[in-house]
């Protein structure tokens, strides 16, 4: 079963309009794990690629790729974190499908301006019979973040979560905000206005990408609000950047 399994696990919301807008997308076939966001023009923002063998690779839309050699997909026993995505920006457009045998989508009410994100979790034999819970008493979710407004109460809310329960290793998805609480107590100055970056995270690293000049950095997750600088990934594009049409 495992060289021809397939999962396809898709996050929406509704648009002001009344259509739909794709917030992140992942697809299970086999042992090669493909996951992302696609920006407003179709473009990949921060897809990952996970593979059999451990192999991982990291695009952007300015065409850089990074690998890294993590845990075989096939030998993960108990829960790995593999990346997480912001959810803006949103792909106008979408037309939504029905669950299935291997389909799963997640429809939410957006969120407004509450910072959230996308997480992606694999959970082998070892996560037990409902990985869900497994993953949900990890940080940040069982407790507030290290980076948390230190006087507000837990500022983690959870907004909903998808599991892939036939595959193996399963796929866990957990989407979360910033809690109300935390962010009526968030400091002075949070709110100025700062470039339109879309940020992704792996580890203690967090990617930016901005969509003006096509500009890739990354720097280490410090305490929040803070941020550490951000440093630039070479090569620079050389182009523009083709547009892609959601899948």
């Amino acid at each position: 079963m495992t060289t021809e399994q397939r999962a396809e696990l898709r996050i929406i919301t509704t648009m002001p309009d009344g259509t739909y807008g794709l917030v992140w997308q992942a697809t299970l076939t086999g042992l090669d794990l493909y996951a992302g966001k696609l920006d407003r023009e179709g473009r990949e923002l921060f897809r990952l690629s996970y593979h059999k063998d451990g192999n991982t690779h990291f695009y952007t839309p300015s065409g850089q790729t990074r690998t890294e050699k993590r845990t075989p997909l096939a030998e993960v026993a108990h829960i790995e974190r593999v990346f997480a995505w912001n959810t803006t920006p949103v792909c106008r457009g979408h037309k939504r499908q029905p669950d299935s045998e291997t389909r799963r989508t997640m429809h939410f009410e957006w969120i407004g301006r509450r910072p959230a994100s996308v997480d992606l979790w694999v959970a082998g034999p070892n996560a037990g019979n409902d990985p869900r819970e497994t993953v949900l008493r990890e940080e940040p979710y069982i407790h507030a973040r290290e980076h948390a407004i230190k006087t507000a109460p837990p500022g983690v809310e959870i907004i909903g979560t998808l599991v892939s329960d036939w595959t193996n290793p399963r796929l866990v998805v957990v989407l979360n905000a910033i809690s109300k609480e935390a962010w009526r107590s968030r400091p002075p100055g949070l709110d100025e206005p700062g470039p339109q970056i879309y940020v992704g995270s792996t580890g203690d690293r967090m990617y930016g990408y901005d969509p003006i000049d096509g500009t890739v950095a990354t720097h280490t997750i410090k305490l929040f609000p803070t941020p550490a600088p951000w440093q630039r990934l070479e090569p620079r594009p050389k182009k523009s950047p083709r547009p892609k049409k959601p899948r």
